[in-house]
Formats: structure tokens, C-alpha cells, sequence
């Protein structure tokens, strides 16, 4: 089974980068045989990479902007990693940006390349054995990922109506990054509602939170918060044992109400990367740190002041 993701807009194809390293350094990309676990690689592997004539690993995934600077560094950064590469020409990308616009990315730059992207995503999709879902990233309060990601949400439901699409969107910061964030923001999760099985909700203020706090960092880097969505990512749609693969229960299990989609996702243990390695934890601690994460609608594991109640639809423990 094979999970497709799009990268759209500069948020969604930083993220989805860092997603993709993620997924390759915890199936051991790189490592002896005898120090990982084959089966789980395997598996990983199949889900969100094919393999090249040389044995390395492409990621499964399409690329898209309305600009070529932050998909051509990605492209870069991609080429110049021992762990995996994108695939060729599996990007799209115009001349002119969506300037934060919503209505810019969903009508404008949508009539311009829909069918040239629509037809890179089916001839991805066509490469793989098993599809088992589409996995759309793009943040929700600029012009490209909001608008342009919308509508090729949209398209997929359209092209591939018995396929699920989990999309993860992310939330802007409460205090304001553009002065029509607000507005991007509805616009795309009205149109979402009706296109997406479920809506993965990354917040930047709760990121921003962990990686401050948790991690002890005074000032909180696009880098380390979307290191840690990407680990978000990564703890929910890693192989674990389903009948229909992760995607389609996601849409089943969180998205059977068709007005109640938006999952939020709480992740424990919050140690920094480089203290994993070091850090000993215990089942019965981390779903008691989660319980308790989830009573006080809190982002960490240490903060015990309740905040102010927000209206959510499900709380997924991992």
C-alpha cells in the first residue's frame, strides 16, 4: 500500500521535506541490517517510498507552488541527502506567487495549472501497486497552500472519489502572520468539509509551545516546529496493524460525521531529538501525561494550568 503525498505551497513542501526525513531516519534508513527492524522498514518503505534502479529510496510524493524558490530547496536539500531523493519531475511550479491571496490560489493559478497537475498526481498514482490514500499538506493561512491546496483537494475527491484524502493543515499563529489569515483560514475549511475524509490540524502557537518550552529553546525556528509537526505526522501514519491501512481508518473511525472532521494530534514523549537516546519512559506514564494533556486541553506534558476550552472534534492519543 502506498500513501501519496502533496506538498503544496512553501509550508506544505518545508513540512512535507522534513516528513519525509522523519520517516527515514526512524525505519533506519541508512543503518546495518542487524540494527533495524527489517519487517517495519519494509513496510514503511512501501507505504511512502518507491526504489530506484540503485537501490536508493524515492519519495512518493508531488510537489507544488506557485513560485520555484522553496520547492526548487527542497528539491536541493532532497538531492543532497544519503537517505532518499524525489522523484524526477515530480514538481510543478509557476512564475507568479498567490501574494496570501485565497481567491488568487483557488481560482486564478487553479484554471491556469489544474490539468497539469491533476495529470503529474495521476501519473504518480499510477506508479504504485496499492493506492492506499492521498495525503495533501499545505498551511491554511496563505494564498498557494490555502487556495491552490483547497482546490486540488477538491479535484481529488472528484477524480478519486472512493480514495481517502487526509489532509493535514496548518494552523496559523492566533496573533496574526498576514491580515487575512482569518479570512484564508474559513475559506479553505468551508471548502474542506466537504472534500476531505479527515483534517490533520497542526497549530503553530501549540508547536511553538513545545518546542520553547520542552525543548527548551528560546526562539522557536520554522526548521525545529516543522521538525516536530513532521514527528506528529510520522507517530500517527507509520505502519501499525489495520485491516484497510491508517488513511482509511482515519477517514472511518474520526471522520464518520460528515461536519465533524478536525483531529487534533497530541504526541508524547516531548524530549528534544538529541534526547531520545537518553530518555526512559514507560506506557502507563506516557497515557497518563496524555490524559492529562487532554483534561487541560494543553500542548505539553508539563503545563497543569487549564486553558481557555476550544471547541475540538477528537483527540487522537499516540
Amino acid at each position: 500500500m502506498s500513501l501519496l503525498t502533496l506538498q503544496i505551497g512553501q509550508c506544505g513542501n518545508q513540512l512535507g521535506f522534513e516528513f519525509f526525513n522523519v520517516l527515514a531516519q526512524d525505519i533506519g534508513v541508512g543503518e546495518p541490517e542487524t540494527r533495524r527492524d527489517n519487517e517495519y522498514h519494509s513496510e514503511s518503505a512501501d507505504r511512502f517510498f518507491a526504489v530506484d534502479p540503485q537501490g536508493g529510496l524515492l519519495a512518493s510524493a508531488v510537489l507544488v507552488d506557485t513560485e520555484r524558490k522553496a520547492v526548487g530547496r527542497v528539491l536541493k536539500d532532497a538531492c543532497n541527502s544519503d537517505k532518499w531523493h524525489y522523484t524526477s519531475g515530480a514538481a510543478y511550479t509557476s512564475a507568479q506567487g498567490a501574494g496570501n491571496n485565497w481567491a488568487l490560489g483557488y481560482f486564478e493559478h487553479a484554471e491556469k495549472g489544474m490539468d497539469e497537475i491533476c495529470n503529474l498526481v495521476r501519473s504518480h498514482a499510477e506508479r504504485q501497486d496499492w493506492l492506499e490514500g492521498f495525503l495533501p499538506i499545505f498551511s491554511l493561512g496563505g494564498g498557494t497552500g490555502s487556495g491552490l491546496g483547497t482546490k486540488l483537494t477538491e479535484a481529488l475527491r472528484d477524480d478519486y472519489p472512493n480514495t481517502p484524502v487526509v489532509t493535514a493543515v496548518v494552523w496559523p499563529f492566533n496573533s496574526g502572520e498576514v491580515a487575512v489569515q482569518a479570512y484564508n483560514v474559513l475559506l479553505s475549511l468551508a471548502r474542506l468539509q466537504d472534500s476531505a475524509d479527515a483534517l490533520l490540524v497542526l497549530s503553530n502557537d501549540s508547536l511553538h509551545r513545545v518546542v520553547t518550552q520542552r525543548w527548551a529553546l528560546r526562539s522557536a525556528s520554522l526548521v525545529e516546529m516543522n521538525a516536530l509537526a513532521a514527528r506528529h505526522l510520522a507517530c500517527l501514519l507509520q505502519p501499525s496493524r489495520a485491516t484497510y491501512g491508517p488513511s482509511k481508518c482515519l477517514g472511518n473511525d474520526l471522520g464518520c460525521f460528515g461536519s465533524l472532521k478536525q483531529v487534533s494530534l497530541l504526541q508524547v514523549p516531548q524530549e528534544p531529538p538529541a534526547m531520545a537516546a537518553f530518555s526512559c519512559s514507560s506506557w502507563q506514564g506516557l497515557v497518563r501525561a496524555l490524559g492529562k494533556m487532554q483534561r487541560c486541553h494543553s500542548a505539553t506534558d508539563e503545563e497543569s494550568a487549564l486553558e481557555r476550552k476550544r471547541t475540538l472534534v477528537s483527540y487522537l492519543s499516540i
